[in-house]
């Protein structure tokens, strides 16, 4: 993916909007927003029960664990098992947020940004 990106938000009621200028970037915006929902409540759910789906695996991750375990390993390293880094829970909090995309008032688009091309005289 090339740099600068625009990461816009469909939130219910506006939209939020991101420049982000590396995959870096990239991660710690949808890992703030995955933060921000799980302590907003934020999540929306088909489920019978009414329980949202950010309690239930994400069939992607290979630990099976849901986006509150992820979270609460990437705040609290004492809680994983292995050597898995910072970077890989970022990525794997990434990946979960584009999976729900398609979920009403979670989505989000990816755009490309331009900048200003300063004016150069040239002698014809």
């Amino acid at each position: 993916m090339n740099y600068p990106k625009l990461i816009r938000f469909k939130e219910k009621h506006e939209y939020r909007n991101f420049v982000v200028d590396s995959q870096d970037d990239y991660h710690a915006i949808l890992v703030q927003v995955a933060r921000e929902r799980l302590l907003e409540g934020y999540w929306y759910s088909d489920e019978p029960n009414g329980h949202p789906d950010m309690f239930r695996p994400n069939a992607h991750l290979s630990d099976a664990e849901t986006i509150k375990q992820l979270l609460m390993k990437l705040d609290n390293p004492s809680l994983r098992k292995g050597t898995k880094s910072d970077e890989w829970y970022r990525s794997q909090v990434a990946r979960w947020m584009r999976d729900r995309r398609d979920y009403e008032y979670e989505g989000f688009d990816i755009e490309n940004v331009e900048s200003v091309v300063k004016k150069v005289d040239v002698d014809c």
